[in-house]
């Protein structure tokens, strides 16, 4: 269940879902908007679910804290960052890989933004100011890449 719950942002990435919009202003709407995504970044996310799942494995309660990281529409990247980090095993995890909190936090959402944006340049809409273009053609160029791990729940590593 957890590897599901993990992949929920690529999940979200590759469907049009309806997302709040933030003010222009947010800095966390500039912070998305120069934010590049890589494979090499989406690699370590990868290594960050399989990293997870094994800690679930070894404690199975670590899945209702995991499920309770959920926000709202209004955090910002912060705070995001904040509820990773509150989390001992995902902290962890992270750190592992050479990610901070807040650089998952921006590529997760970055992710979702330019799959929601992909999504809608198939149905003929413009690309939406804001959006990184390198990180739209990112999803379109890698979409079975992000499928794959999506099916996978996450690495086997």
């Amino acid at each position: 269940m957890f590897a599901s719950v993990l992949t929920l942002s690529l999940v979200v990435s590759l469907s049009p879902a309806l997302v709040p919009q933030a003010p222009k202003t947010d800095p966390d709407l500039k912070a998305l908007a120069s934010y590049t995504l890589t494979m090499d970044t989406l690699n370590k996310v990868e290594h960050v679910y399989g990293d997870l799942a094994a800690a679930i494995k070894a404690d199975p309660t670590l899945e209702s804290k995991m499920d309770a990281l959920e926000g709202n529409a209004n955090d910002s990247l912060a705070d995001m960052a904040r509820r990773y980090q509150s989390v001992a095993p995902f902290d962890a995890a992270l750190r592992k890989e050479g990610l901070t909190a807040r650089e998952y936090a921006t590529f997760s959402m970055a992710l979702l933004q330019a799959g929601m944006a992909a999504a809608a340049q198939k149905m003929g809409a413009k690309l939406p100011e804001g959006v990184n273009p390198a990180n739209v053609k990112f999803v379109q160029d890698h979409e079975a890449d992000l499928k794959k791990m999506q099916s996978m729940g996450g690495s086997d590593r």
